[in-house]
């Protein structure tokens, strides 16, 4: 069904229909493992337009439906995020149920953190440890990392810092950017382990390589406060506009208190202003301390003469050459 020869205020759904029909006496396949790499890549954030997002939707449920593990699995993602359909936890922990009794590695993962959050079951912390040691043993290494947390915290089983710093080590060498973080920030402050600033720096740039958000802000406060290194505040604000357009929020506030001080205010360009119109977005109110005149610069996504509200009232007007 076409969307636009439907009234916008009436439902309307996608179906997809596979057909099995002869040419040149070869069968039509469904490719799974097509659909598997297009699934991950929108669940990792490629975008996509909504109709796209249906089908490839509904192709999963088929996929699943046939008992492929994988497509389970991404369906299960589908329905967790609301992709291509309602977000239903219920329907996602069922699917990384089905997928994890297969023995896929990233579904038993998944299930743990549905066990975590309390995502379409109870809130159950021993379980949750047990599904992560499943998935570490079936060899999904991002599993490492929130063991170790569980073990750092005494979540679900019994608080063992050693434990957690091995995992974490462990993890950490196998290139996990949330390890490498988590224990590189430690060796940093010299917390549950020897203070090794060069060994901290050094985990904190690997993760910060595969755009770990808070990798990037550890480092640009090394920058910013001289931990380890010369204070380099132009350093500083790479780092943290880099976590900034991942959208987090405590880099956000470390620009705006900043750009505060005028005598920085020459090193503002297009990357710090898609930060602050992320800010404003994000319903950051910090954003209206700013009251600088910007570049040419437009946020992508506006139309000239847009106007944007955040939670504080503050707006954007996005025409060129007009202020924040």
């Amino acid at each position: 069904l076409d969307k636009r020869e439907l009234r916008d205020d009436k439902d309307w759904t996608c179906a997809v229909l596979i057909c099995s029909t002869k040419n040149d006496k070869k069968d039509f396949k469904f490719d799974l493992d097509d659909l598997y790499e297009t699934a991950v890549s929108i669940i990792e954030g490629e975008k996509q337009d909504e109709i796209k997002c249906i089908e490839v939707f509904h192709m999963l449920s088929i996929g699943a439906m046939s008992g492929d593990m994988r497509c389970q699995n991404a369906l299960g993602c589908f329905y967790r995020r609301g992709i291509g359909t309602g977000q239903d936890f219920n329907k996602a922990f069922e699917w990384f149920n089905k997928s994890a009794n297969l023995g896929f590695n990233k579904a038993i993962f998944n299930s743990s953190i549905c066990y975590r959050l309390g995502e379409g079951t109870a809130v159950d912390y021993q379980k949750y440890v047990e599904l992560l040691r499943q998935s570490c043993d079936s060899g999904f290494i991002p599993s490492y990392n929130y063991l170790a947390i569980c073990y750092m915290n005494g979540q679900g089983v019994e608080k063992d810092t050693n434990k957690a710093i091995d995992l974490w080590e462990y993890a950490s060498e196998q290139n996990e950017p949330k390890a490498q973080r988590n224990l590189g920030y430690r060796y940093l402050i010299g917390k549950d382990v020897p203070k090794d600033i060069l060994k901290g720096l050094s985990l904190l740039k690997s993760a910060s390589e595969k755009d770990d958000a808070i990798a990037f802000r550890r480092l640009g406060e090394c920058y910013k406060e001289g931990k380890g290194v010369d204070v380099n505040i132009p350093k500083a604000i790479d780092f943290f506009t880099k976590a900034g357009l991942l959208e987090d929020k405590k880099s956000i506030l470390k620009l705006i208190e900043i750009f505060e001080q005028k005598e920085y205010k020459n090193m503002f360009g297009d990357e710090q202003f898609d930060v602050f119109v992320k800010a404003v977005r994000l319903g950051i109110p910090e954003i209206s301390k700013i009251t600088t005149s910007w570049s040419n610069k437009e946020p992508e996504g506006f139309n000239d003469g847009d106007v944007v509200y955040g939670s504080n009232g503050l707006r954007i007007v996005t025409t060129r050459g007009k202020e924040i």
